[in-house]
């Protein structure tokens, strides 16, 4: 909604639709599976000694949990679980 023209800030008017309103909305399984992987593996690598490997997945892990929690926020869903806690 915010365009920069002719080195200004132009604001466009917009209506906003914010429905139906829930205190809490909660995205579960199946959805949360996909983030089972990174973490999953991760966890395995350093219980085994494997720190080296443990810490290539962490980063696999941190970049799914951002887009994941981006999504999350987008779609306005203000709880979700621990990742990882499997």
């Amino acid at each position: 909604m915010l365009e920069v023209q002719d080195g200004h800030v132009v604001v466009r008017a917009a209506n906003v639709r914010d429905w139906p309103d829930f205190k809490t909305r909660n995205l579960g399984a199946p959805f949360e599976e996909t983030m089972r992987d990174p973490w999953a593996a991760m966890h395995d690598a350093a219980q085994k000694g494997d720190m080296d490997r443990a810490q290539e997945l962490s980063v696999q892990h941190l970049d799914k949990m951002h887009r994941y929690v981006d999504w999350l926020l987008r779609h306005k869903i203000n709880m979700m679980r621990a990742h990882g806690s499997w």
